[in-house]
């Protein structure tokens, strides 16, 4: 079974990894004495799983780089805008549909399954629609178990709405003004919903609270293209990633977990209005620098065979590990007693191991046997692609630049 043949860069693949490992950590860590256990050593490992949520943020970064890439690519050869939303309705909604559909069929049947929540008219319109982050913010405040990891593709579908015609209709030097500005606004956003005292994941559902990972990608992608933006972008880089990581740590040592989930006694506002920020920061600082040849010794570990193998069928995995997870859970429930399940200290890891595994099985097998008839499709819409890489001198950068334009 071969992998995908699409043009790739490898690095970029072993941070997809990366992001939906770490999703499935967070997942995981709710489950076996759930994200504030009293116990040191599960507090400890909940702390560092409980931070897995900053996964979603280097999917949001990466979203934002690469679209931008393409858009830009697409503006530079008058390539027309529909192309752009016609490769990525094929990319993503074929499997979106089909899986929403899978999870459905038991409530049009009449059967309850264990692990499958009862989806409801109302649910499937959210979700069609893509406003369930929306429904989840504002109205609900609940998740359906099996589909609420959505969330985060509808805020990328919103996105995609608007900043296509934003960069199609502003010269690049505008398009770093509305980065930062959207950023700020984004920050301000979430802060207006913490000391409004509304239900705080308000700040982290919304879309408008959650455009700071996809406008930094963009604004990285952007800086790329100008040659002084992109001298002022090169030596900011390390920088930012540095402050990003120290601010992260300080949250931890302030609150004593950087989750995205309040437990008892515990605030995540700061997790809200700062943490979001700082990871989005981080992940356009590495960006940044893995793209002019910087940490050599991250890109060799995120171009190691099995994160690039992850990555590559990333978005698979992600439609299907919330099922997996469930599944696995209620099994091990059923089957094992609470004296054989051991440690949470073993329990968490296993899950999300297991669940990483049966995922990427079940993507591959989903990419291979039902996707790419899709994605074949692109094929007759194609815009320019953008293969690069090289070391850190401004001979290659120059080069660099000419081979993103050129495809």
């Amino acid at each position: 079974m071969s992998l995908p043949t699409a043009d790739r860069i490898p690095y970029l693949d072993g941070l997809r990894g990366v992001a939906i490992i770490s999703v499935i950590l967070v997942h995981a860590n709710g489950y076996f004495g759930g994200h504030f256990p009293l116990e040191a050593g599960s507090k400890l490992l909940a702390v560092v799983l409980g931070s897995g949520w900053i996964g979603v943020n280097l999917f949001l970064v990466l979203s934002g780089f690469l679209i931008t890439l393409s858009l830009l690519d697409a503006k530079a050869s008058a390539a027309p805008m529909h192309h752009f939303y016609v490769r990525r309705a094929l990319r993503i909604l074929p499997l979106y549909f089909a899986f929403i559909l899978l999870v459905s069929l038991p409530t049009v049947l009449g059967r309850h399954l264990p692990f499958l929540a009862p989806m409801q008219a109302d649910d499937l319109a959210s979700l069609g629609l893509f406003y369930y982050n929306f429904r989840v913010a504002l109205f609900t405040h609940s998740d359906l178990v099996n589909i609420h990891h959505f969330w985060s593709l509808c805020v990328e579908e919103h996105f995609y709405l608007v900043w296509p015609l934003i960069v199609m209709m502003c010269p690049q030097r505008r398009q770093l003004q509305v980065c930062a500005g959207g950023i700020a606004l984004s920050v301000a956003a979430r802060i207006a919903v913490v000391a409004g005292q509304q239900w705080e994941l308000i700040a982290y559902y919304a879309s408008p609270c959650q455009l700071d990972g996809l406008l930094a990608g963009a604004f990285v992608a952007t800086a790329m293209r100008s040659a002084v933006c992109r001298q002022v972008l090169f030596r900011g880089t390390r920088a930012i990633a540095q402050i990003a990581v120290i601010t992260l740590m300080l949250l931890i040592l302030v609150q004593g977990h950087l989750n995205i989930v309040a437990g008892p006694g515990t605030s995540i506002a700061l997790t809200l209005i700062v943490g979001i920020l700082a990871s989005s920061l981080l992940f356009a600082g590495l960006l940044a620098g893995l793209t002019i040849g910087e940490y050599a010794g991250l890109r060799r570990c995120l171009e190691s065979s099995l994160l690039r193998t992850i990555g590559r069928y990333s978005y698979g995995i992600y439609v299907f590990h919330l099922v997996v997870l469930n599944i696995s859970n209620t099994l091990i429930e059923m089957l094992l007693p609470a004296a054989l399940r051991g440690s949470d200290l073993l329990a968490k890891p296993a899950l999300a191991v297991t669940t990483v595994a049966v995922s990427l099985a079940l993507a591959m097998l989903s990419y291979h046997y039902f996707e790419r008839y899709f994605l074949r499709m692109k094929d007759r819409f194609a815009c320019p692609t953008w293969p690069f890489a090289g070391p850190a001198n401004e001979t290659n950068i120059q080069q660099v630049t000419a081979a993103i334009r050129a495809g």
